[in-house]
Order: structure tokens, then C-alpha cells, then sequence
């Protein structure tokens, strides 16, 4: 009938539509095989911000 939205109702819709991005975010990250079993190299990564930093 109206074409109304209330407040509380568009920041309920928007925490649920934050909520939902965050959850496939992680299930990315947790249901990847290549990162999930390698892992990430911190040592070469401290290294090359070291270099990034010395430029």
C-alpha cells in the first residue's frame, strides 16, 4: 500500500546485509584449500614491507 521505510527497519535490514557479507567472507578464507593448508609467509611479507619502507 505505502511505499514507506522506517528507520529502524532500514538499519535492521543493513546490519543483516553486514552481517551476511562478513559470513561469506569468512567462509572464503575458511573453505579455501590453497590458503587454509599453505598459510601465509610472514617472514617474506615483513621482509618486503621492510623494503617498501626503506625506499
Amino acid at each position: 500500500m505505502f511505499n514507506v521505510e522506517l528507520t529502524s527497519e532500514r538499519i535492521a535490514r543493513e546490519r543483516l546485509e553486514k552481517r551476511h557479507k562478513r559470513e561469506s567472507e569468512r567462509q572464503e578464507r575458511v573453505f579455501n584449500e590453497k590458503v587454509r593448508t599453505i598459510g601465509v609467509d610472514v617472514k617474506a611479507l615483513d621482509m618486503q614491507l621492510k623494503e617498501k619502507k626503506a625506499l
